[in-house]
């Protein structure tokens, strides 16, 4: 194919890869340690990879001798501008490459610009909303506030933030809905300390994409308090801040950086006696932590602890989660193992109980290791005769022996009185026998417990005696 474009390999070559992935890729660099753009021989900048999903940036840009060339350490790639493009676009060869950045450029490059670089504020990624054109993101902030923000909501709620936060953040107008093409975003209005727009910070609702609108800003709710406080915190992301607020409640003042450069002036916290390190646990969240200790080394440095989450959100989440675990009852899990075992759409069944899959699948893991075990446990053979079929008649067995039991009670009752009622008659018997009616009660006690053999004997005996005494008695 013919080469029909006005420029040349090494023109393009030259061109400010910063500015122009910037502008027509959407993508978001920063320069470690410096506030804004800078550019320069040897400037080097890094985003997100744009051909992998990836955590941490590892895509990086630099200048060399006049050409500006990239280097993705996640996904290998690497070369210039064209090498990009080709990459990215799937063209076959290079002048398909060329000609797409003419096209994109509408041919200000080279003699017709005299030579000069293309170049944009690196501060100001271009967004799926408004790619190849320019905006003002005081306009688009106006057309957002008349979108519907319920789903905006929803998806906050979603996230595990609380009402009352917000609440707080429509009633400042500082939640807003960015509804483009069919996708929406969570748009979160990034105001500065005297109260002026700087960025729109936008979530993807259905999805992981994010990107901010204008320059860059750090977020808070509380400027007018932060100067004031003795106790704050830093995080990396609005929605962890938001976390926080959730979390520890209003008292507890700080602020979003929008990345993980600290890029706010030392005088918001000149009050400050401790700085509570709520940053993410990767690397730049590392770095950032570095930058606060430089910073403020003559103040407590604290780091919040979420445990084994890598953030507050997922800190949040984990906590939301573990307090629905103990709301469930042992008849709640055992319904929803039914409506499992019954439902062919899992998704459906975990919306209607209201929880997350996976601890849907949780759950249904519980019910079935407790049935597992309650086979273990059961001898092989023959079930032993008379042992109850349900529960209910357990429990009837249990009726019947209790009230066998008192039955009992009561005959071996009567049997003790009936004992004593004859050790009684014995006694008087005896002191009737032998005419000491009156001495009944002194009578021993040994010869009551004597028994029966003793008694008849000892009777006839004194019987006889009593005869013989009546016969000599003279008329």
């Amino acid at each position: 194919m013919l080469n029909t474009s006005p420029w040349g390999i090494e023109e393009v070559k030259g061109l400010n890869m910063v500015d122009f992935l910037s502008r027509y890729y959407g993508l978001n660099f920063s320069k470690s340690g410096v506030d804004g753009y800078s550019g320069g021989q040897g400037g080097q900048y890094c985003c997100l990879s744009p051909f992998k999903e990836e955590g941490n940036a590892s895509f990086f840009v630099r200048e060399v001798e006049g050409h500006w060339l990239f280097k993705d350490f996640c996904s290998g790639h690497g070369g210039s501008l064209i090498d990009f493009v080709l990459l990215k676009e799937g063209f076959g060869d290079v002048w398909q490459a060329l000609s797409h950045i003419e096209h994109l450029l509408g041919g200000k490059v080279g003699g017709d610009s005299g030579g000069q670089s293309f170049r944009l504020p690196l501060s100001s990624p271009i967004p799926p909303t408004s790619i190849g054109k320019p905006y003002d993101i005081k306009e688009l902030y106006h057309t957002f506030l008349r979108n519907d923000v319920s789903r905006c909501r929803d998806y906050l709620f979603g996230r595990g933030i609380n009402e009352e936060v917000v609440e707080a953040l429509c009633g400042q107008a500082l939640l807003v809905h960015n509804d483009y093409k069919g996708e929406s975003y969570c748009c979160f209005a990034v105001f500065n300390a005297e109260g002026q727009l700087r960025c729109l910070d936008n979530h993807q609702i259905d999805g992981e994409k994010k990107f901010v609108l204008g320059h860059k800003h750090p977020f808070s709710l509380d400027w007018k308090q932060l100067p004031l406080s003795e106790s704050v915190f830093v995080t990396e992301s609005v929605m962890d801040y938001l976390s926080l607020k959730t979390i520890e409640g209003f008292d507890f003042r700080g602020l979003a950086l929008l990345g993980n450069v600290v890029n706010f002036s030392s005088d918001l916290f000149r009050s400050a006696h401790e700085v509570v390190s709520a940053l993410d646990g990767d690397c730049g969240g590392f770095r950032a932590f570095l930058d606060l200790e430089e910073r403020f080394g003559e103040r407590v440095i604290r780091v919040y602890d979420f445990g084994d989450s890598k953030d507050a959100n997922e800190y949040l989440q984990k906590r939301k989660h573990r307090q629905r675990v103990k709301r469930l009852s042992g008849e709640d899990k055992l319904s929803l193992y039914r409506d499992f075992q019954r439902s062919g759409n899992k998704s459906e069944v975990a919306l209607r109980w209201g929880i997350n899959r996976s601890y849907m699948y949780e759950v249904v893991k519980e019910c079935e290791e407790l049935v597992l075990s309650g086979f273990s446990v059961r001898r092989l053979g023959r079930k032993p005769s008379g042992q109850p079929e349900s529960l209910a008649e357990a429990r009837q067995r249990v009726k019947e022996l209790e009230e066998e039991n008192r039955r009992l009670d009561e005959e071996r009752e009567r049997y003790w009185v009936r004992n004593e009622f004859m050790k009684v008659r014995l006694k008087w018997a005896e002191g009737e026998a032998d005419g000491f009616g009156d001495d009944v009660d002194n009578v021993d006690n040994d010869e009551v417990e004597s028994g029966s053999r003793h008694c008849s004997g000892s009777i006839s005996k004194n019987r006889k005696k009593h005869l013989k005494k009546k016969r000599r008695k003279p008329l």
